[in-house]
């Protein structure tokens, strides 16, 4: 059965989504995700052979949320077109990472998928992403883990005490998700178990 063609948005801005194959987990540390980063920030500028910055803008990067397994853009078509860019990415990350761990083979499920976007969702996201450095700054502030993997070596009362403090402090369960690796469920639901101690 032949793909469907994917939705153009008017204003060239797309929410991406791609996850790992078989949702396996493609960052696996946090040296992963400064890669990923790394790659990232040089998205949207191109070289010539011998390192000189091009006059092409690939893109603009709005937005981000990297997850265990899968990982959310907010982006901006300029000179390329958004396969173009998001074959880039994906490309240069799978070397990486095949490379490091000595493997070989697809690491990505099907092809990425996206959502058209109008410009007004741009102003809204990043927000968002302020709301985000906020809620990781409260996070390392209460137990000082940087990443979702210093966060997951606390203890399960720990991460839960956080949790719970930062919902109270506002932060939305998708925040929250974003920061501590935990489930939507699991977030949603935290507090609602009641612990009786002897």
């Amino acid at each position: 059965m032949p793909r469907s063609a994917r939705k153009e948005s008017g204003c060239g801005i797309y929410h991406v989504m791609m996850r790992g194959v078989n949702r396996q987990a493609i960052f696996d540390d946090d040296e992963d995700c400064r890669r990923f980063m790394d790659i990232l920030a040089d998205l949207p500028f191109q070289h010539d052979d011998d390192g000189r910055l091009l006059p092409i803008r690939t893109c603009v990067i709005y937005a981000w949320c990297l997850m265990m397994n899968h990982f959310h853009l907010l982006v901006m078509e300029k000179d390329w077109k958004i396969a173009e860019v998001i074959k880039s990415l994906a490309s240069s990350y799978v070397y990486y990472y095949n490379k490091k761990n000595e493997r070989i083979g697809h690491l990505f499920q099907e092809r990425f998928k996206s959502e058209p976007c109008d410009a007004n969702c741009v102003d809204v996201d990043n927000t968002r992403r302020l709301q985000d450095s906020e809620v990781r700054d409260f996070i390392i502030e209460q137990c000082g883990a940087k990443s979702v993997a210093e966060f997951q070596r606390l203890t399960m009362e720990e991460q839960t005490r956080i949790v719970l403090d930062t919902k109270a402090e506002g932060a939305s369960i998708r925040q929250v998700m974003s920061h501590t690796g935990w489930s939507y469920r699991r977030v949603r639901e935290a507090g609602d178990e009641v612990v009786v101690k002897n």
